[in-house]
C-alpha cells in the first residue's frame, strides 16, 4: 500500500469528522442531528460575539478572505546596453508628448 503523506491523512480525517451527525435533543426532548461543522461554526460565531477576537479574525478571514501580503522586491541586474539604449531612446521620443490625452 502506497504510503500517504501524513498532513493529508489528518486533514482527510478531520473533514471526514466535521461531517459527521451529532446527536443532541431540542427543548421538547426531540432527537436532532446536526453535523460537527455548524455544532463548531455555531460555537465559532458565538465566541465572536462574547468578545474573541481570534474568533472575529477567523470568521472575517472566512467569510471576506485574508488580507494580501505586500511583496517588496528590488532588482538587482544590471541591464544590458542594448536595454539601456532602447530606454534612452524610447524617452527622448516621449518627451514632447504631453500626459493625459
Amino acid at each position: 500500500m502506497p504510503a500517504t503523506k501524513p498532513d493529508k491523512s489528518w486533514s482527510e480525517a478531520i473533514r471526514k469528522q466535521v461531517y459527521e451527525y451529532h446527536e443532541t435533543k431540542d427543548g421538547n426532548g426531540k432527537v436532532k442531528k446536526i453535523r460537527y461543522l455548524n455544532v463548531l461554526a455555531a460555537q465559532l460565531v458565538r465566541a465572536a460575539a462574547k468578545g474573541d477576537m481570534t474568533a472575529m479574525k477567523e470568521i472575517g478571514d472566512r467569510l471576506d478572505g485574508k488580507p494580501m501580503q505586500g511583496i517588496k522586491a528590488t532588482l538587482q541586474h544590471d541591464m544590458s546596453d542594448s536595454v539601456k539604449e532602447l530606454f534612452r531612446e524610447i524617452d527622448g521620443k516621449t518627451r514632447g508628448i504631453p500626459s493625459g490625452g
